[in-house]
């Protein structure tokens, strides 16, 4: 089993050498004596530190759901080179001749040969958006409006930045967007589904994460999102969770402010609930939603730059590029007299 392989790696308390970098497992904080891992989807993360205390992650495929070998080569070269997409930049696709026999290194056979097609990729500062939901909910973290402005238009900009290279995600849902809660920067990860027109579609692929499929997708129907501008009505969705999420919001799918029936129906409780919501919080996010809601095509949902405007338009999210240009009048300068002073200016 992997899991027994990957022990074995965390406790012989040693790095290994995989390619350029010395890398061990994490151990599980509670869990003493086994490896820190995350499973999701079709593969199983397992946490790394690096020997220069860099953080690393090593997704491992569940078997017979691994992407061909070439299309998992090709992304880190079609992704826009922008900070967002830093975490499928600078990935690269582990080989069994990645693990390097050093005096002193961890090394066995099984290791080599589990690294087979393993995807090696910085570990993302910040929170994901799922977790960002469960610390609003617990009243742990407040945004303000100008901070919920930020993630639209950082999240609307990476959109952007993906159709102008003809990719899709195919996957914006909350667990697959990183937030730094200091800029509130965005960057998005888990791209082993992306559409590009060069690549053909993974024969295991996803469709959408729950509450965040577009209506007119029917379900499984992966085909139907492998295409440009698919996601749209996600971008859509996450845009008005970042508006609108409170303490007091609705709970579904991980922590999403939508159930994925009512936007199948366009109409709901969740539906409702976001809707009145937006009236107060941002009205014309409120008539972009309801496009996205309406929309039969993924071309009929708002645009990215149609997201960005409205903040760009109203004020919300000003940059410093945004502010006007200050000019510096120098005052005037008057002499002034000489004014003799007795020995003792203190004395009266």
């Amino acid at each position: 089993m992997p899991s027994d392989i990957v022990n074995n790696w965390l406790n012989g308390r040693k790095y290994a050498q995989i390619d350029s970098l010395r890398l061990k497992p994490r151990e599980h904080p509670t869990a003493g004596g086994t490896p820190l891992s995350a499973q999701r989807g079709q593969a199983e993360a397992f946490y790394l530190r690096s020997e220069n205390n860099e953080f690393w992650i090593a997704k491992k495929f569940y078997p017979n759901k691994c992407p061909d070998t070439d299309y998992l080569n090709a992304i880190g070269s079609i992704l826009p080179q922008h900070k967002a997409f830093r975490c499928g930049t600078e990935r690269r696709v582990l080989t069994s001749a990645s693990l390097k026999k050093v005096t002193g290194s961890y090394y066995s056979k099984q290791l080599a040969d589990w690294l087979e097609n393993v995807v090696l990729m910085p570990q993302i500062g910040g929170f994901d958006w799922a977790s960002m939901t469960e610390r609003i909910r617990d009243r742990e973290v407040f945004l303000s409006e100008i901070e919920r402005s930020a993630l639209c238009v950082n999240l609307a900009t990476a959109v952007k930045e993906m159709e102008a290279c003809s990719i899709s995600h195919r996957d914006l849902s909350n667990g697959n967007i990183f937030v730094n809660p200091r800029s509130f920067e965005v960057s998005l990860i888990d791209f082993d589904s992306l559409f590009h027109p060069d690549l053909p579609m993974p024969a295991y692929t996803t469709a959408g994460s729950e509450g965040y499929t577009a209506p007119f997708v029917e379900p499984g129907d992966a085909q139907s999102t492998y295409c440009n501008l698919a996601d749209r009505f996600a971008l859509a969705v996450l845009c008005v969770e970042f508006l609108i999420l409170t303490a007091e919001s609705p709970f579904y799918h991980e922590g999403g402010v939508f159930s994925q029936e009512d936007i199948d129906r366009r109409n709901g409780a969740t539906v409702d609930y976001a809707e009145r919501e937006l009236r107060k919080a941002c009205p014309d996010a409120l008539e972009l939603f309801r496009r996205a809601l309406s929309a039969g095509t993924f071309q009929d949902c708002p645009s990215p730059d149609d997201w960005i405007a409205i903040f760009r338009d109203f004020g919300c999210c000003l940059s410093v590029d945004d502010l006007p240009e200050v000019s510096f009048a120098l005052i005037e300068t008057v002499p002034v007299a000489c004014v003799a002073l007795p020995d003792n200016p203190w004395n009266n």
